[in-house]
């Protein structure tokens, strides 16, 4: 199952071996998400982790990004196969977690059928049907959890699809912005009543994925316009932004979606769009590029399963409460995530050739 993983990465990435500044920005963002289910301690992991809020709404910033072609027959042409590549990670990422479950049960009935039926009632039946209205409408998968992503990947394609049937990007734009300032909006109310730990309300498609796709979208619509602006304009815009959200996040004010981060992807993306032709020199840049180009989404995919194993291990060896544990496992858990997905797409190019080369003896 792991071989196939790196064949359909790309339907995420979208071609981002053309601006190497966008795979560094790409592997940041999934290590940030990583240090956001594992917190280092105190302070420094709060911070982190309000830090992090960027950057899932930049993987959809930036899918939208590369999705535009300058033409909306290939736009649309080029969806049926986008969909069905994310299919195929959300079926194989299911399975790899639903295999995992089962593997943790063992130790506890054995090799017996009581493993697997264990696994079902509590991931579905009592995890997700009782939930089955906010599971569904928010794309949350059963086994999977960090998967709505591609998932809600899956739902803006087809939303694209009938955006370019009918000819109404423009119009959706506009609305796409209007829908990003309400949900900074309603951010502000649900975080007043205290509603936002109990009401992920970001997952919906219309608050996050689509109107940051849209912001991509656009971006690349108008690239040379936005590539006219200077650098030290972007990098102000970005401060302004990192101080915005640092302030929302200091005071209460918001929790997960505020003004702030809308214009930190914004300044990000556009960044990345000025400097396309951006070479990394420094070795540390080069390596993440290379891993945001070919394995930001399977770390993202991954992480919690690998955190979950070396959270086991480590407890075991120094103790849940140990300063050791508490500061090297958010570490060790993007190190080995990306070592997962390195390995993974290793294993598939070896069968890749392996396949060419019996099909050519055919």
């Amino acid at each position: 199952k792991t071989e196939r993983m790196g064949s359909v990465t790309s339907a995420v990435s979208l071609q981002t071996n053309r601006n190497k500044m966008m795979n560094v920005f790409q592997a940041m963002a999934a290590y940030f998400v990583v240090f956001v289910h594992f917190k280092f301690p105190g302070v420094m992991g709060s911070l982190v982790a309000d830090i992090a809020g960027f950057a899932v709404p930049f993987f959809f910033a930036v899918s939208g990004y590369f999705f535009f072609k300058g033409n909306e027959e290939t736009e649309k042409k080029s969806i049926p196969r986008k969909i069905t590549k994310l299919l195929k990670l959300v079926v194989i990422s299911e399975l790899i977690y639903f295999l995992f479950y089962v593997c943790i049960q063992i130790p506890h009935t054995g090799f017996r059928i009581t493993a697997i039926t264990n696994v079902i009632r509590a991931e579905f039946f009592d995890g997700y049907v009782p939930h089955l209205f906010y599971r569904i409408s928010a794309l949350i998968p059963v086994f999977n959890y960090a998967g709505w992503f591609i998932v809600a990947m899956i739902a803006v394609y087809l939303l694209m699809y009938v955006i370019l049937q009918f000819s109404i990007r423009k119009p959706v734009i506009i609305v796409s912005a209007c829908l990003l300032v309400l949900s900074c909006v309603l951010s502000g109310i649900l975080m007043t009543l205290g509603l936002c730990a109990n009401f992920q309300w970001e997952k919906f498609i219309l608050f996050i994925p689509l109107p940051f796709f849209m912001m991509g979208y656009y971006i690349g619509m108008n690239k040379q316009k936005f590539s006219s602006i200077s650098n030290r304009t972007y990098v102000l815009l970005l401060i302004f932004g990192i101080v915005c959200f640092s302030i929302a996040r200091l005071l209460r004010l918001m929790d997960t979606m505020d003004l702030g981060t809308c214009i930190v992807v914004f300044a990000m993306m556009c960044i990345a769009n000025k400097n396309h032709g951006y070479e990394p020199k420094w070795w540390f840049a080069k390596l993440l590029s290379h891993i945001g180009e070919k394995h930001g989404t399977t770390i993202y995919i991954m992480h919690m399963m690998i955190g979950v194993t070396l959270m086991a291990v480590m407890k075991a060896l120094f103790g849940a409460s140990g300063a050791l544990y508490q500061w090297t496992l958010p570490v060790l858990v993007a190190v080995a995530s990306t070592v997962f997905s390195v390995v993974g797409a290793s294993i598939n190019r070896i069968w890749k050739r392996r396949r060419k080369y019996e099909n050519s003896k055919n």
